[in-house]
């Protein structure tokens, strides 16, 4: 049974893939490259929005986790903590994850500055 729901799963996806391709193609937009950037200035704050969707995406998922271990440490002591410090760690995470982005503005705008464009 979840070999089977794995396959239908799997098929789903890739059709709802190759129709989405197939709506793109018949739009006429043509395949347009996404690393087109007219300067350094100009990719950087491109790259770190990518990098930070990603951060979220992972700070969310270890979150979670550190849920299941403050659920799971009922009454243990030594697992409590263990689930504190994860805590700690991911704020930590998440402060150096919006900071990021802060530097990566301030690095755009000083290229952008130096070199005049």
């Amino acid at each position: 049974m979840t070999k089977l729901l794995a396959t239908l799963s799997g098929l789903t996806f890739w059709t709802v893939i190759f129709k989405g391709a197939s709506v793109w193609a018949a739009s006429g937009e043509g395949l347009k490259n996404p690393l087109q950037w007219g300067s350094f200035a100009d990719a950087v704050p491109t790259l770190m929005d990518g990098l930070i969707r990603v951060g979220v995406i992972v700070a969310v998922v270890y979150l979670v986790y550190v849920g299941y271990l403050y659920v799971s440490a009922v009454g243990k002591p030594d697992q409590i903590k263990t689930a504190n410090n994860a805590l700690l760690y991911a704020v930590i995470g998440i402060a150096v994850l919006v900071g990021s982005k802060a530097i990566a503005v301030l690095v755009s705008n000083t290229l952008k500055t130096v070199t005049g464009k």
